[in-house]
């Protein structure tokens, strides 16, 4: 099993049109790619980061290790998001993206893991220059076209796929 080191980082601008995006640099490989879009906020891009981060990685039995600057999106992958699914994300805030990361996740025979790395910092380790390398490909000032953040309305195939029915209630199927 090979160990896979990654950075991530999404942001997004606060005034219409609402530019944002996303960076990933997984150092492992060298592989850097990035996303821009409108009509977005940063936790989405966050979210949309480490998405993407996981699909990119194709052998599924390697361990993943993400390093990211927001707490948000390490809590949610590490400690909240099964509770979040027992409760089928009630009050939640993307939920598309929610059932699409918590299915990224499940695709690894171990769970990635994600470390949170304080960002915005001077280079002083391999950390933090990875880090700084995913907030330069998630600056919107850095993408060259941007497409509109739509959340995903239709995920009746990716729901009848992955949910099962227990007690009348609906959760999704352990891989």
């Amino acid at each position: 099993m090979k160990k896979i080191t990654a950075y991530t980082d999404g942001s997004a601008v606060t005034k219409y049109p609402y530019l944002g995006g996303f960076g990933v640099y997984i150092k492992t490989e060298d592989i850097t790619f990035r996303k821009g879009f409108f009509g977005t906020k940063t936790g989405r891009m966050e979210l949309m980061a480490v998405i993407y981060c996981c699909r990119a990685v194709k052998n599924k039995s390697n361990q993943l290790i993400i390093y990211s600057d927001s707490q948000y999106v390490c809590r949610t992958c590490n400690e909240w998001i099964d509770n979040w699914e027992k409760v089928l994300f009630e009050g939640k805030k993307n939920v598309d993206l929610l059932k699409l990361l918590l299915f990224e996740l499940r695709q690894f025979k171990r769970r990635p893991k994600l470390i949170h790395i304080k960002g915005h910092q001077e280079i002083i380790d391999e950390h933090t220059e990875g880090n700084n390398i995913a907030d330069l490909m998630a600056d919107y000032k850095t993408q060259k076209q941007w497409e509109e953040d739509v959340p995903l309305t239709d995920l009746s195939k990716f729901e009848e796929d992955d949910f099962e029915i227990i007690n009348r209630k609906k959760y999704y199927k352990k891989l």
